[in-house]
């Protein structure tokens, strides 16, 4: 993999948290490249350390040692500030739980990307409701979150994680909460918008199927990222 083409990057990444008396190794030398516009899949047992590795690359969580690197820049020798504001223009953030907020209703959860990093214009409420279009809710932009399916509610989250035009998007489990057919269908939606936009993309799952329908797939295990082999898991 070319280090010219990389656009996120890890070296080393060490991980722990204590326990009691004593201290659990998560993560425990991970090195990780992501290309540009390139999609890679994270698969592993439960309690391996995949949201936790996904924290780290976010910049939400910081390594006990190791190098973050956002196109080539050490994302932990920012500020915080620095970082929290890169971030937000840097990557978009996909949960398994949607994290809307209740009392707004779809258009406005998107547009809460764009609030969080400044002012808005028109520019950007026409873009989020473009973004709602792309991802099937043009009818739906004035419903609460309690009044939209769980798919529905993850495709707001999906079109709030591009709101800011995003390098990356980190998803984690985000068909976890979904039953099988509206799993598929927002796979389909979050695999089309990243490519449309030339996104860079780490999904992890647990769906064998969502992983193998990304560019390349890679395994956690025993606190190391590995490419995944057909008979794994």
């Amino acid at each position: 993999m070319n280090a010219v083409d990389s656009i996120l990057s890890c070296r080393e990444l060490v991980k722990t948290f204590p326990s009691g008396d004593r201290t659990i190794e998560v993560l425990t030398g991970v090195d990780f490249r992501l290309n540009r516009g390139e999609s890679v899949s994270i698969r592993g047992e439960s309690g391996s350390g995949k949201t936790t590795l996904l924290s780290v690359l976010a910049g939400l969580e910081e390594p006990d040692s190791g190098a973050l690197l956002w196109s080539g820049e050490d994302a932990f020798a920012m500020s915080s500030d620095t970082m929290a504001r890169t971030r937000g223009g840097f990557i978009g953030l996909v949960f398994q739980s949607f994290y809307l907020i209740p009392e707004l209703n779809a258009f406005e959860n998107v547009l809460i990307s764009r609030r969080m990093l400044g002012s808005l214009n028109r520019g950007y409420r026409e873009r989020a409701r473009m973004l709602l279009d792309r991802v099937g809710l043009t009818e739906r932009l004035n419903h609460l979150p309690s009044q939209l399916s769980g798919g529905e509610r993850q495709r707001v989250a999906l079109a709030r994680a591009l709101m800011n035009g995003p390098r990356v998007v980190l998803a984690d489990e985000p068909t976890g909460n979904l039953d099988e057919t509206t799993g598929n269908n927002v796979i389909d939606t979050l695999l089309r918008l990243c490519r449309e936009d030339g996104v860079s993309l780490v999904l992890v799952t647990h769906n064998q199927e969502h992983a193998a329908r990304t560019d390349r797939q890679m395994l956690l295990h025993s606190g190391h990222l590995e490419k995944m082999r057909e008979s794994t898991l």
